[in-house]
C-alpha cells in the first residue's frame, strides 16, 4: 500500500467514552454549578434583554397603526423558531433513528427548546398588530374561528410544550443520581429506576420526539402564512411555508454545532463530546444547504415563468428592488460559503471548520428574516388583488434593533438559567453508551461495535 494511503486509513480513531460511571454524575454535577464566567453571561444577557423590553414598550407606545415598525419583532420570533427551537429537532431526529453519536448533546439540544417560552410571549402582541383577515386570503378563509393570534398561540404553545415535556421527561433519572450523590435520597425516591419506570421513558421519549417534529412543521406553517405570505396581496404559494421551515432546519443544524461547541468548551466536556457529533451534523446540514437551494430555486421558478403582473410585483417585492442587495448577501452567507467549505471533507469532520460555517448561515438566516418580514410588513392595503405599488425598504430604527437583540437574548437567558436545573449532560444516556459501545480492531483501523437493545 502505497504511504500516504496508508495514512489516510490510520487517521482517524473512533471516539468511545471511557469515563467511570461515578465521574459522569460528578461532572453533571459539577455542570448544575457553573463558576464565576457563567454569571457574567446571564448578567449580559439579561441587561440586552431588559433593553429588548424597553425597546417594546417604547415601540407599543407608538401604537400598533404603523405595521412596518413591528416587522423586527415578528423576525425576532421567527429567528427564535428557526434557530433555537430548530436545534432540538438534531437530537429528535437522532432518537427516533437510533443514532448512537447523539447521546452526550441530547439534552443540550433539547433544552434549547426551552427558548420557545420567549416566541409564545412575543407571539401575542405580534398577531395583534395583524390586519383583519376578513377579506383577503389567508388561512382561515373568512372563517369566524380565523383569529390568528389563537392558532399561532395554540401551535407555538404545543411546540413549546413538546420541548418542555423532553427535557422534564429526560432529566428525571438524571436529577435523581445527582441529588443522591450530594446526600439527598428524595430524588431516588421518586425515581427508583424500575424496569416499568425506564420503559414508559424509552416510550414517552419516543412519542413526545415525534410530536416535537409535527408541532414544529405546524408552526412553520401557520407563523410564516400568517406573518409573511397573507400579508402580500396577490401572493399565492404551497412552497413558502415548506421553504420557511427547511431554512429553520438549516439553521437548527448550525445552531446545534454551535451549542455542542460551546458546551464542549465552557463546560470542559471533552471526554464526552468528540468530532463525532459534528461530522454527524455537518452531513444532515450539506442536504439541506442543497435543499435550500432547491426550494428557493422552484419558488423564484414559480414566480418568475408565471410572469403575470401580480407575480412580477411579488418578484419584485421579495427578491429584486428593495431588498435585492440583502437577498445577495443572504445567498452567500446562506448557501454558496456553506456548500463550498461543506464539500471539503476536512471541514465536514473538524470541529472549528463546522463552527465557520455555522455562523455563517445564522448571520445569512438573519437577515433572511428581516428581508421577509419587513417587506411582508412595509405593505399598506393588504386588501387589494394584487399588490399595486411595490414598497421601499423599511430602514430600522434603534428601537428595532433594541428588540432583536433583546428577543435574541431572552432565548439565550432562559436557556443559561435552565442550566441551574437540569444537567447539560444527558447523564443515563452518556452511562449507557458506556455499557453499549466500544472500539475493537478493524483491518488496519479501529471501529466502535454499538449494541443495540430496542
Amino acid at each position: 500500500m502505497p504511504r500516504n494511503t496508508h495514512r489516510a486509513v490510520h487517521h482517524y480513531r473512533p471516539h468511545v467514552i471511557t469515563v467511570p460511571p461515578a465521574q459522569v454524575v460528578a461532572d453533571g454535577r459539577r455542570l448544575m454549578r457553573p463558576g464565576g464566567a457563567y454569571g457574567l453571561a446571564v448578567a449580559f444577557f439579561g441587561l440586552l434583554f431588559l433593553l429588548g423590553v424597553v425597546g417594546f414598550i417604547l415601540r407599543l407606545s407608538g401604537g400598533t397603526e404603523h405595521r412596518a415598525g413591528w416587522a423586527y419583532f415578528a423576525a425576532t420570533i421567527a429567528f427564535i423558531l428557526s434557530t433555537f427551537q430548530a436545534a432540538p429537532v438534531v437530537a429528535v431526529a437522532g432518537r427516533l433513528a437510533k443514532g448512537h453519536w447523539r447521546r452526550p448533546v441530547a439534552r443540550a439540544l433539547e433544552m434549547c427548546s426551552l427558548a420557545g417560552l420567549v416566541s409564545v410571549l412575543m407571539v401575542i402582541p405580534a398577531a395583534l398588530v395583524l390586519p383583519p383577515t376578513f377579506g383577503r386570503p389567508s388561512l382561515y378563509f373568512d372563517s369566524p374561528l380565523g383569529i390568528p393570534l389563537v392558532w399561532n398561540l395554540v401551535i407555538l404553545g404545543a411546540l413549546f410544550l413538546a420541548g418542555l415535556g423532553l427535557v422534564f421527561l429526560s432529566a428525571r433519572p438524571d436529577r435523581a443520581m445527582v441529588e443522591a450523590s450530594e446526600g439527598d435520597l428524595s430524588g431516588a425516591g421518586a425515581w427508583p429506576g424500575t424496569t416499568r419506570q425506564w420503559r414508559v421513558l424509552e416510550k414517552g421519549m419516543t412519542l413526545l420526539s415525534a410530536f416535537y417534529l409535527m408541532a414544529y412543521v405546524g408552526a412553520h406553517t401557520v407563523f410564516s402564512t400568517d406573518f409573511v405570505m397573507s400579508q402580500v396581496p396577490g401572493w399565492h404559494s404551497a412552497i413558502f411555508p415548506a421553504l420557511h421551515g427547511i431554512d429553520g432546519l438549516q439553521a437548527g443544524c448550525a445552531t446545534a454545532i454551535l451549542v455542542m461547541a460551546l458546551v464542549r468548551r465552557f463546560g470542559r466536556l471533552e471526554a464526552y463530546i468528540s468530532v463525532d457529533p459534528f461530522w454527524g451534523v455537518s452531513k444532515l446540514m450539506l442536504a439541506l444547504t442543497l435543499l435550500w437551494m432547491y426550494f428557493h430555486y422552484a419558488e423564484f421558478l414559480t414566480l418568475w415563468y408565471g410572469r403575470t403582473p401580480r407575480e412580477i410585483a411579488v418578484l419584485t417585492l421579495l427578491y429584486g428592488g428593495p431588498y435585492l442587495g440583502l437577498f445577495i448577501v443572504e445567498f452567500l452567507f446562506v448557501w454558496l460559503i456553506p456548500f463550498i467549505m461543506l464539500l471539503i471533507f476536512p471541514v465536514r469532520r473538524s470541529i472549528g471548520g463546522n463552527v465557520v460555517v455555522a455562523l455563517s448561515i445564522l448571520f445569512g438566516l438573519l437577515l433572511d428574516r428581516i428581508r421577509l418580514y419587513s417587506a411582508a410588513f412595509s405593505v399598506e392595503d393588504v386588501f387589494e388583488h394584487m399588490l399595486e405599488t411595490v414598497p421601499g425598504p423599511y430602514i430600522p430604527d434603534l428601537v428595532d434593533i433594541m428588540i432583536l437583540a433583546g428577543g435574541i437574548s431572552g432565548a439565550v437567558l432562559v436557556y443559561l438559567l435552565a442550566v441551574r436545573l437540569v444537567p447539560l449532560l444527558a447523564l443515563w444516556e452518556v452511562r449507557q453508551a458506556l455499557l453499549l459501545s466500544r472500539a475493537i480492531p478493524y483491518l488496519r483501523t479501529e471501529a466502535t461495535v454499538v449494541a443495540k437493545p430496542e
